[in-house]
């Protein structure tokens, strides 16, 4: 196992995905329609890896749909490889052994500039986050309050 985590750390470290800097920390900065910031993460491997998924947790405050409040990140790329015909999801799009760190990296970043809402962890963003797009941002409530989360956590280090 700590062989494949180093090779994926190695592949991070030589050739990042876009918008992510290698660190112990796994910091993410986002651009575009997200505020330039650096959003910490943690990243926690079971002793089976890379049979198991590993946990992605956001340990800056986060609103978002597709984050629970506790800052754990719902994707399918990250739940078990099992045969689960209520989730919605197809089992290709469920975690296998040949996903590494940087393609949980880019499907977290994808997650976050793409919200999900038809599967959300956070029914409150979902629904602000969708009436702001629908509105094409005239409907200021979900903007307002990324803003100020930006804003407050900026001042502790991204940590809030």
């Amino acid at each position: 196992m700590i062989r494949e985590i180093t090779r994926g750390e190695d592949t991070i470290a030589h050739h990042p995905p876009t918008n992510t800097q290698p660190d112990p920390s796994s910091d993410l900065g986002l651009p575009g329609n997200s505020p330039q910031f650096i959003y910490w993460a943690h990243i926690k491997f079971p002793i089976d890896y890379p049979y198991s998924p590993p946990t992605f947790r956001f340990l800056t405050k986060m609103w978002h749909p597709n984050i629970y409040e506790n800052g754990d990140v719902c994707i399918s790329i990250l739940h078990p490889p099992v045969d689960d015909p209520q989730s919605g999801e197809l089992p290709s799009e469920r975690w296998n052994p040949t996903q590494n760190v940087r393609t949980i990296l880019l499907s977290v970043i994808s997650l976050l500039n793409e919200p999900n809402t038809f599967s959300p962890a956070n029914v409150d963003a979902s629904v602000m986050f969708r009436k702001w797009r629908d509105s094409k941002g005239k409907d200021k409530e979900y903007a307002e309050i990324i803003s100020t989360q930006v804003l407050q956590t900026s001042g502790a280090g991204g940590l809030g």
